[in-house]
């Protein structure tokens, strides 16, 4: 499901009402756009950079770290992930509930 206004691909989940909810999820922006860590249905998450994947990872904070490390790489602006100003705390980012 595409969340208005963000470049990405939000999982969603059914509550027990049968309504379907955005799960939660966290984007910070910076110069080099929208950074988004957000849960796949599968039960992994996935760092993105303006709604293209930079990989998969078994937790949110681990994704965090990822991108904070360097660890993934951001073809589309060419750098290292660690050398762009990222929050290394997800408290510090802004969360979608």
């Amino acid at each position: 499901m595409k969340n208005p206004g963000l470049p990405l691909t939000i999982a969603v989940t059914t509550t027990s009402q049968g309504e379907s909810k955005i799960m939660p999820h966290w984007t910070f922006r910076t110069r080099h756009g929208l950074w988004a860590i957000v849960p796949k249905d599968h039960g992994w998450w996935q760092p993105h950079l303006n709604g293209d994947s930079l990989g998969e990872y078994r937790s949110s904070e681990s994704a965090l770290n990822a991108l904070c490390q360097g660890f993934t790489y951001a073809k589309g602006i060419g750098v290292d992930t660690s050398s762009v100003g990222l929050p290394p705390s997800l408290s510090d980012w802004i969360k979608h509930d």
